[in-house]
């Protein structure tokens, strides 16, 4: 039998952290394998509207005779997806324009920081609410898109933040004496020291 490292034994025995391991673990697998035993379209009005919880239908209908559980159980699934989906857009875009900022510096730096602020001052809820009253149709996609890139200010910020730290390091000045590019600098050195903290920020 596979024995686990020690220091994932270790974690594993802080309760809060098991706790929540447990219940996203438990959300990801309602939405994800839901459909698979419980196979009844949301969408569907074939029962009769607002019943009560009933063994046909766990959690009752809605006002159009829409099984509640099945509306759960996929919305939880699009949720899953626009969260994942609009966290890749977000970090990739705040990673892309942190290092570069960070790296180069100078005017470059100051445009694209610049750039970031106009983003960030942008009232994200109101521009969601302005195209969900003109699409008709929300699509995933769609909804993605709009999070993704009206959340990456704050990534682009602390991304640079991290750059300008890791920039004064003897490592990075041995990279520099060996003719290694910034873009060469950025990708071997700079982002794989913070691997954690862009893994915390696309939680």
């Amino acid at each position: 039998m596979m024995k686990l490292p020690p220091i994932i034994v270790e974690v594993f025995k802080i309760k809060k952290f098991t706790i929540s391991m447990i219940v996203i673990i438990s959300v990801l697998l309602f939405g994800l394998l839901g459909p698979l035993f419980y196979p009844e379209d949301p969408l569907k009005m074939r029962y009769s509207p607002e019943q009560p919880p009933n063994p046909e239908n766990p959690l009752g209908t809605d006002s159009y005779g829409r099984d509640v559980l099945a509306q759960i159980i996929y919305g939880t699934r699009s949720s899953i997806y626009i969260g994942v989906v609009a966290a890749l857009i977000s970090l990739a875009i705040g990673v892309t324009i942190g290092t570069v900022a960070g790296m180069k510096g100078g005017l470059i730096d100051e445009v694209l920081m610049a750039i970031t602020n106009i983003v960030l001052a942008m009232p994200s809820i109101l521009l969601m609410m302005l195209i969900a009253a003109y699409f008709k149709y929300r699509d995933p996609i769609l909804v993605s898109l709009i999070i993704g890139i009206t959340s990456w200010p704050w990534v682009a910020r602390a991304v640079r933040a991290q750059i300008l730290s890791l920039k004064s390091r003897e490592f990075i000045y041995l990279s520099k004496m060996a003719g290694l590019s910034d873009f060469r600098i950025a990708i071997e050195d700079i982002l794989p020291n913070m691997a954690a903290y862009l893994f915390m920020a696309f939680v």
